[in-house]
């Protein structure tokens, strides 16, 4: 979605709140449950494998969102500088 808005600041906080929810909603309880599979399954069991997935890409997707929401000041600024409409004439 490439839209130029006079102040992005204000439009992405809702979408990072929202996000943050997803997080809290959906990720939290996925490692809870990833957790609790590693401990009642045994190694080599597929099921297993798949709460080793679910816990690498929860934490990673955690780590991401954390990263994006610290410098997201310096990402909506260089996307601006990338996307400046004006100049594509």
């Amino acid at each position: 979605m490439n839209i130029k808005v006079s102040r992005p600041i204000q439009f992405v906080r809702p979408i990072l709140i929202f996000t943050w929810i997803k997080v809290i909603v959906f990720n939290i309880p996925l490692i809870a449950v990833s957790f609790i599979g590693l401990n009642a399954l045994s190694w080599g069991n597929q099921c297993y494998m798949t709460c080793i997935e679910c816990l690498i890409m929860s934490f990673s997707s955690i780590l991401a969102m954390m990263w994006e929401t610290y410098k997201r000041e310096e990402i909506i600024l260089n996307d601006e500088n990338i996307l400046d409409t004006d100049k594509l004439v």
